[in-house]
Parts: structure tokens; sequence; C-alpha cells
């Protein structure tokens, strides 16, 4: 029996799975029987919870797995421990174990297999007279604190306060019993669970008092504010566009409110209202502001360029625009996965409007419901109505209808629609006072006052109360009151429904209006009071209007997308250098930051402004956590550093602080391995665990404010699945954080060992966001006759050997020969996705073999001696690339392999492209290109960019004119099909060359 413990206490961590887990209980429990034999044979007095002590000893993990067999076992072997407490008392007595006592409480508090309810529920039930007064009320109250502030959906809320409350009950505990109910009863009252339209309806009326100019909307909006955002973690998740809604009438009604929701979500990484609050930013935007224009250059998504493109419909300031992102994001972005629902189909009625004349009205009923079994008949009886109209026969369809109402007591569900149109023939061809009982009739038939009653019901309520604005209440008592009226179809008539917000305004009614919106805010107040509501977010200090894009553009530059970093980068260097206003605000968010890496990133934008905009003392003063690389940018600006020791940028370590860190694992997940690899290699060469300095330090500095995990799934939710395998093009706080700890780590090797500042300035290279030879660098046109692919059919046929063929042809035929370029040629979500890589080569011989094998020699992947090939580019991984340009090293950072002249070669940055002059000469040219820009796609293609290096024709034929042997072009198109719903996708490549 002491091997089995031996068992247990080694091998508990490497529990997987319901059967190992079931093994492993079994052994525990087996230790459990002879530790406790044992011990009562030898005389000694069991402790209460003994088998509990001997649960938490053996290490055996709590899992609480996602896998339903693993989390099933462990919820058996929790029961299972109760069992055996309770025949333990009940069989040993007071006599051979010790009496419960609520000084337990506090020793089992720490274990995992203790369960308080579930442990109070067994026991109560066998053995209820063991278990002290105090310790049952110090539990339930325990459990009834914890369901306060538990967030889940009110049933179950609901159903966890009446199984506390009867378990009150049954300990004879009346008065907390009673608590209980209380909180149960509130639970099931209040708002909850497939009660969640009532918000929905609540912001309905909002809108509408909106739309009139009328309520308080400020005022409702900030109430409604905190429940916004927690709604779904206690209601079902139908009303999905509530936080959109609710972030429009903020935009429209409390701009200055913009930058907090933008601020709280960000920090909460909730993906899904944050296009929402840019497009609405995009939509109230006037332009007036300086910063205005520069922050809607960064905006890349769908939905904001869409709102840009509206705009410019009537202002020509948003065309302007729109050509610039268009420019810098590659043309229309990729549009969200389409999920919209299959069209309903309907049953066709072929009958023709002239068989059935207006006299003849029951019998085209009778024709349709008895004969046609039609269900929906709305579409073909009204242009029926219309036929007959136009025929002139209005009056006698008005006299159809009401004799068709006489002689049907309850009227049919098929003609119900079209009492609305028999209204409109009547005020049209009668007036508004023979029309009334038909407005009264259609209302009444169709249900407009009931819930859920649809537009048209809103559009029918709205003309009603129009027409009969001096009649409202009448038609509002001829309408609701009477025996075909039932509370269950008109719930609006106990709680106050949009419809009837909607038909006062209409009716000119509005102070009423508001009165009824004030008072569903209130019932929503109160019917949400006993729920763990988040506090309100804004702060106590709205932003002043003029700053809002100011700080909206400061914020973002947290965006995750890499290259819309880049892009953000580069609009606040310009509105430095443009807005002396905004220079404070830089400042104050410079000194908000509490990680190295974030303030490292803020500084180097320094670096693309025309000059030195703040004194060595305002930048000091506002950096909070300086590091070797902040010190590094300010030296590189021309500002003065004091020779101050880099004891300061790291913290205060022994070997006893270093442990392993689960966290820091599971954040370089979908990182770059050369951020942390850096460390790795540096501590071999100083024969120091720097990794383990790098961890301790991530624990340390992860702590100085709130920090989540970044799911790349949840951004890109609206494109992607999460079974699909995706790549991305991110820069997250997990990255901020772990380079942060990285610098920090080489300040500390840098004091440990004393590098030189050199030395620690190669290693930190990498850690800066871009560099000085991209980072002003904007994209270029495409090459020329870069192929474009039309969306992809479901049936139709892939591109072929013989279209990459053709694709090389006209892409050789052009005044600039493409040495190397690789870039995207088709993107669909669920459709086809094609990669165009190419390389020109020299080979000594005419080349007649496999053009994939010459693809492959190109490009570095396979090396041959059979064949000399010479690429006339190549790609380079110089060290001094940032973190927001990696998607030009994915693509292809190529330089020529040749120069012209002497042989030396210098680069040059220009607007958009790097040019590599040779003899004063220049000999190619880098550019890079967007292409429908998104940061997620498909993990075997590329990033939505491409790059390529061109040289002149006159420059090629120079190079070649002397050599012996022949130069091609040669490509690799890679194709990703993913029609038909495949996760994966079919992956196929072709091979082609040309020679030039």
């Amino acid at each position: 029996m002491q091997k089995i413990s031996t068992v247990i206490l080694s091998t508990g961590n490497q529990i997987n799975n319901a059967d190992e887990f079931f093994s492993s209980s079994v052994k525990v429990l087996e230790y459990a029987a002879f530790q406790i034999a044992s011990d009562l044979k030898a005389g000694i007095r069991l402790d209460s919870f003994e088998i509990y002590k001997i649960a938490l000893q053996s290490e055996i993990p709590r899992t609480r797995s996602y896998d339903h067999e693993l989390k099933t076992t462990e919820f058996a072997f929790e029961h299972a421990l109760g069992r055996i407490f309770v025949h333990l008392h009940i069989l040993l007595g007071e006599s051979r174990i010790e009496p419960i006592n609520s000084s337990s409480l506090e020793n089992l508090s720490i274990n995992p297999w203790w369960n308080p309810q579930s442990w109070l529920k067994f026991v109560s039930a066998w053995t209820p007279n063991i278990i002290p007064a105090t310790m049952s009320d110090q539990i339930i109250a325990s459990c009834i604190k914890t369901l306060r502030v538990e967030r889940s959906n009110t049933s179950t809320l609901a159903n966890n306060s009446l199984e506390l409350a009867r378990l009150a009950l049954a300990l004879k505990r009346e008065a907390i019993g009673r608590e209980c109910l209380v909180l149960a009863a509130r639970h099931t009252l209040g708002y909850g669970w497939r009660k969640d339209t009532t918000f929905s309806e609540l912001f309905d009326a909002i809108q509408f008092c909106s739309g009139h100019g009328v309520g308080n909307i400020a005022d409702w909006l900030r109430r409604v504010a905190p429940f916004v955002d927690d709604v779904f973690d206690f209601s079902e998740r139908e009303i999905r566009h509530i936080p959109g809604w609710y972030v429009k009438l903020l935009a429209k009604h409390v701009p200055e409110r913009i930058v907090d929701e933008f601020e709280y979500h960000m920090k909460q990484q909730n993906w899904g209202i944050l296009p929402n609050i840019l497009e609405n930013f995009v939509v109230q935007s006037d332009l007036n502001s300086v910063a205005d224009t520069f922050f809607l250059k960064c905006l890349a998504s769908h939905e904001c360029i869409e709102a840009i493109a509206k705009r410019s419909e009537t202002d020509t300031r948003f065309t302007r625009l729109l050509e610039e992102q268009k420019m810098y994001f590659g043309g229309e972005p990729m549009a969200p996965r389409d999920e919209s629902s299959t069209p309903t189909e309907r049953k066709p009625i072929e009958i023709e409007y002239s068989k059935f004349q207006p006299d003849n009205l029951n019998e085209l009923y009778i024709e349709l419901k008895d004969e046609l079994k039609v269900y929906d008949a709305d579409e073909f009886i009204n242009s029926w109505i219309s036929y007959w109209n136009d025929a002139g026969c209005g009056v006698e369809l008005v006299s159809a209808f009401e004799r068709f109402w006489d002689r049907h007591t309850e009227f049919p569900y098929l003609m119900r629609r079209a009492l609305g149109r028999i209204f409109s023939l009547s005020h049209k061809l009668q007036g508004a006072r023979k029309a009334y009982k038909w407005a009264v009739r259609d209302i009444r038939a169709n249900n407009h006052w009931a819930r859920w009653s649809g537009r048209l019901a809103e559009e029918s309520l709205n003309k009603y109360g129009r027409i009969y604005s001096a009649e409202w209440q009448t038609l509002l008592t001829d309408t609701t009151v009477g025996e075909q009226i039932g509370v269950r179809e008109n719930g609006w008539i106990i709680v106050p429904s949009c419809q009837l917000i909607s038909y006062l305004l209409e009716a000119e009614q509005s102070d009423l209006a508001c009165q009824i919106t004030e008072i569903m805010v209130s019932s929503l107040e109160d019917e949400i009071s006993h729920l763990p509501i988040s506090p309100l977010h804004w702060q106590k200090v709205p932003v002043p209007i003029e700053q809002i894009s100011a700080r909206l553009l400061l914020l973002y530059y947290k965006w995750p997308d890499r290259y819309v970093r880049r892009r953000t980068s580069m609009q606040i260097a310009e509105l430095l250098n443009n807005d002396m206003d905004f220079r404070p605000l830089y400042l104050e968010h410079l000194s908000a930051q509490k990680y190295e890496t974030d303030i490292s990133d803020l500084l180097s934008i320094l670096t693309l402004t025309d000059q030195n905009l703040f004194s060595g003392e305002e930048l000091s003063t506002a950096i909070k956590f300086p590091s070797i690389l902040s010190r590094q940018i300010l030296r590189e600006l021309g500002y003065k550093s004091q020779n101050e020791s880099t004891s300061k940028y790291f913290s205060a370590l022994t070997a006893a602080d270093y442990s392993d860190s689960s966290l820091i694992t599971r954040s370089r997940d979908g990182i770059a391995p050369v951020y942390f690899s850096t460390i790795n290699g540096l501590g071999r060469k100083l024969n120091y665990p720097l990794e383990k300095h790098l961890t301790a330090e991530w624990n340390l500095i992860s702590a100085r404010q709130p920090f989540l995990f970044f799911s790349p799934y949840d951004f890109s939710g609206d494109y992607f699945y999460r079974q699909d395998p995706i790549a991305c093009s991110f820069s997250t706080n997990a990255e901020t954080l772990l380079t942060s700890a990285s610098l920090r780590t080489l300040a500390f090797a840098s004091d440990a060992y004393e590098l030189s500042t050199e030395q620690i300035a190669l290693y930190a290279a990498n850690l800066l966001p871009f560099s000085n030879l991209l980072g002003k660098l904007l994209p270029a046109s495409k090459p020329k006759n870069w192929p474009k692919f039309d969306t992809f059919e479901k049936n139709e046929a892939l591109p072929s050997k013989e279209d990459l063929d053709d694709m090389l042809y006209r892409l050789s035929s052009t005044d600039m020969v493409i040495l190397c370029a690789n870039g995207p040629v088709s993107r669909e979500i669920s459709g086809v996705n094609c990669d165009l890589s190419i390389y020109t080569v020299f080979v000594e011989n005419e080349y007649f073999d496999d053009p994939k094998r010459l693809y492959l020699s190109a490009s570095g992947a396979i090396k041959s001696d059979e064949i000399s090939v010479y690429p006339l580019a190549t790609n380079a991984f110089p060290n001094y690339l940032g973190r927001f340009e990696i998607d030009f090293l994915l693509r292809g950072l190529f330089q020529p392999e040749f120069s012209i002249g002497n042989g030396s070669r210098t680069i040059i940055s220009e607007n958009d492209s790097l040019s590599y002059i040779s003899d004063d000469k220049c000999c190619a040219k880098w550019k890079y290109w967007a292409d429908s820009w998104y940061p997620v796609f498909p993990k075997d293609i590329g990033p939505a960019l491409g790059t390529y290096l061109e040289t002149p024709r006159k420059v090629f034929d120079q190079l070649t004119q002397d050599l012996d042997g022949s130069s091609y072009m040669v490509a690799n198109l890679t194709i990703l099909d993913k029609r038909d719903y495949l996760r994966e996708g079919n992956k196929t490549e072709i091979y082609a060359l040309r020679l030039l």
C-alpha cells in the first residue's frame, strides 16, 4: 500500500484522459482505505475530513477539463469522497473520528476536491445532525455571496438559488432559505433568459426618439451602457445587433464618449464591436479637426472603407481620402464571410388575375386555400388588387373586401395582409373617415400591437398615427380593447413596447413617447439591479470634441494588425509635424504606457518626423519605464542622455526567483521565435540561463496592468471559422509583453557581463517597430501585367499550366524585367486563393528539364551539382528589420545579385521604392503593394501583400548580352481551393518557365 502512495504522489500530474484519471483515483481510494484502517488499528482518532486530506495529499489533479468523460469521472470521484465521509461518521462515531467544527473550513478552502454546496447537500440528506448550525450558515452564506456575483444565464442562476433555498430549508435555516427564494424570484421576474428582446425593444424606442429629435438620449445611453457590455453574460446571444446599435446612437448623440468606448473595448479585446465604433466615427466625422483625416487614413476594415465610400458620394473630401485608402490597402477590402440564409421557397401561384373579378373574392380565396393549398399569398393578392385597381375597380375592391369581412367571423389568415392595402384604397377613394374602420381591422386582425409583429406592423402603425393624429387616443382604444384582444398577443399593455413609442411620435405626442421610454429605461434598471453588472467605464470628464480623433489615433496605434500599425505610425508622425495641439496629447499618451516596448514603439514614431519636436526633458519625464531601446532611440534622435547605469532597466533577480511559467509558454504561441531565441542564443554564449531571467521578468511586468491573451479567431470571426488553419500578420499585447521582458533581460546581461552598447544595440535591433530604411516607404502599384483572377464559380476549372504560361508571357513583355516577385493573385475566403512567385535566373546552357526543379534551385530550396543556376536576385534577411515589417520578409526583401560599373552599391529609400544604385545608376528597384489587405489568411498562402524587384530592360540587356548562356523567368503558382466548405483546402502547385 505504501508503494501505491508513492505512485500517486509522483504521477498525479500526468493525467490526460478519463481512463488515466479513473486508474489513479482508484489507487488513491485504495491507499485511503489502507491509511484509515492503519490509523484506526493504531487507536488514532481520525480527522473529521480525513478522506479529503488524503485526496489533497495525493496531488491527483482537478483539471476541470472540457473533456466530457474526464469531467464526469472527476465528479464521480468528488461524490465518492462525500459518500465515504458520511459513512465514516456514521460507522465510527465521535469516539473514533473528530466532530465537524467551523475551523475545518479554513483548511478545506484550498482543497480542490471539496465542493461546499455539494458536500452540504449530500451530508444533510444522510446525517444532518453532525453539521454545526454555524458551519451550515457559513457555507450557505458563502454560496449566496458567490451566486450574487456569478455571471451566467439567469435561468441557471434562478435554479441555483432554488437549490440553495431547498438546502437551507432542509437544514431548518428558514431565514437563509427565504433570502435564497427572494434571489430566485428576482432572477425569475427580472431581465432573464429568453426575455432579452425587451432590451432590443428598448433600443427601438430610443432609436425612434432619436429619429424624431426628442428625448434625453444621452442620459438613456449612459444608463444602459454597462448592461450593453454585460448582457450576453446573462442572456441568450440572439441580439448581437444591440452593441452596434448602441454605438451608432452614441456616435450621433454623445460623440465625446466614443473614445471611452474604444479604449475600453480595446483593453477587453472585444473585436466584434470595435469595427462598429470606428465605422460610426466615420459616419459622424465632419473632417473639421486636423486629426480627422490622419485618423481616417489608418482605418482598413471593410465596414470603415464602405462608410468612407458612402460619405464620398456627397463630400469630395472623402473621395480623395477613399482613393488614398485604396492605394495603401490595395483596393476594396475583403468582405466578411457571407452567412445569408437560404431564401424561402414560395409555392408559385399560376392564376390569371382576370379569372377572378372583385365580386368573386371569396371564390379566389377558396381556390388559393383549398385547391392550391397556398399558405402565403401576400405577393399574389397585392398584385391582383393592383391589377383591378388599375382597371378602375378600386371602389369595387373595397366593397368586395367589406362583404368578405362580413362573411367570416374570424378573418382568414391568408387574406389578412391585404387589409392594409384596402385601407390605402379606401383612404384614397373614400377619405380618411370611411377608411378608419379598415385601419382598425388591419391592426386587430394582424396583431400589429403585438411584440415581434415585424417591420410591416411598425410601418402600418406609423402610417395610421400620422393620418389619425387628431384621433390617436380613439384609434389606440379601438385597437387594444375588446373581446378579441388578449394579453398574450399584446404584452405591451403590461410592459410598454417600441410600437407604442413609434405610434405616439408619428401622432405628434412626443412628450408622452419620451415619458414611456423613460419608464422602459427605469424598468430595465430595476430588472437588472440584482445582477453583478460592471460599473460604467466612461471617464469622469468627457474628451473635448476637438480631441476625439487625435486620441482615437493614439489608441489605434495598438490595433494588432502589423500593416495597420505601420500606417498609423506614419499618420501620427505627420500629425505631430502639422498640429502643435496634438503634441501634448502624444506626451500624455506616452506617459501612460506601462510596457517598455510600447514606449519604444511610440518613441520610434519620432524618427519619422521632420525634426525634433520635444525637449529631452519632456520625453524623459514622460517615460515611466525606460529601457535600453528607449535610450538608444533618444540617442539616435540627437538627445543627450546621462551615462546612467543599465541597472534601472531590469529587476533585481536571483536564481531563486527563476521558475517555469505556463503563461509565458502560452504567450509565445503565434509570435516570431526571433524575439526570444535571441535571448536563448546569448544565454548559451554567456553560459547563463537568460531564458529563465526572461520568464521571471515576464511574470513581474505582466502584473503592471491586466493582461489578456489575444485570439486571432476572435479577431477574424467574421471571416474564418475556428477550424480553419490560418496564418496572421499581428503584433499583439503578448508580443509587447514578451519583447519588453527581452529588453529587460538584455539590460541584465549588459550589466552583468559588461556588454558594449554596440553589442546590445545589435541584439535589440529587431525589437524596434520599423527600420530607418523601410519606415516611411509607401506601397507602389503591382508589377505591370500582374494577373488578377475574378471569383471562381463553384464548378469552374482551376488555373492550368497553360494559364501560367500565358501569365509569364505577359509579365515578360514589358519594359521592366521582374527579377523576383511574390504576391497574391486571387483572394476568396471560401473560394480559390492563388499566390504567384517568380525568379529570373541565368543558366549556363539552355534548360529543357522540369520547371519545378529550376524554380526550387533558384529559390534555394534544393541544391544540385547537375545544373548551374544563377538567380539575378535573392531574398535578403537583414537584422535591422522591424516587427511591423515582417510581412515584407514573408514575401521577400529581394536584392540584386549584380551591380553595374565598379561593383560598389548603395541603397536609397525613396517614396515607394528602395533603389539599388551602382555607378550612379539605378540597377534595380524593390517595391511592395497591398491586395485587399486583411491580416488573417489561409496558412498555405502568403499575406495580402506582394513584393518585387525589377530592373529596366536596358539594364537587363546590358547585363546579359555578353554572357554565354540563357536567362529564364521561372514561376510557381500556388492554388488553394476552399470551395465546398473545405477547411484545409485542396492545395496544388503549378510550375512554368519562359526564355527571356
